[in-house]
């Protein structure tokens, strides 16, 4: 019995629907097994996937989600797997924002959450080290 193929084909688009993206990172999932594969778009925004190349398989009717983010857009679709047609083809055209609201912790926060014994780090010392790794902290 000849193995199942199934391939997910596209371009990538800038948020005006023309304008190719080269190399951009673009990922599909197989939301059955929440596994993954990558690919880059080459300088005609193009990109490829085989199914086939998930270690776990899949099956007809798994749904897979494919994903790409470039500078402070994204766009992401849905796809069905029908054996029966073999490939689909979906463009992504980067058109939503990316607007992540920034996490603020304390100081007593971030001790509570680590969960570790962080007795041995000073106040000042972990509050120096996520300021210069995030900027993201409430000033006590």
């Amino acid at each position: 019995m000849p193995a199942l193929l199934f391939s997910v084909s596209g371009y990538a688009y800038e948020s005006n629907g023309s304008t190719v993206i080269n190399g951009a990172r673009v990922v599909l999932t197989n939301t059955t097994n929440n596994e993954t594969q990558t690919q880059t778009t080459n300088s005609l925004g193009e990109f490829l996937f085989e199914c086939a190349n998930f270690t776990s398989g899949f099956a007809d009717g798994d749904q897979l989600s494919l994903y790409c983010a470039y500078g402070n857009n994204y766009d992401e679709q849905f796809i069905t797997i029908d054996v029966t047609v073999g490939s689909a083809s979906q463009n992504l055209t980067l058109s939503n924002t990316i607007t992540a609201a920034p996490t603020y912790a304390s100081i007593a926060e971030v001790r509570r959450v680590v969960g570790v014994d962080t007795a041995e780090f000073s106040d000042a010392a972990i509050h120096d080290f996520i300021k210069a790794a995030t900027n993201l902290i409430d000033e006590e």
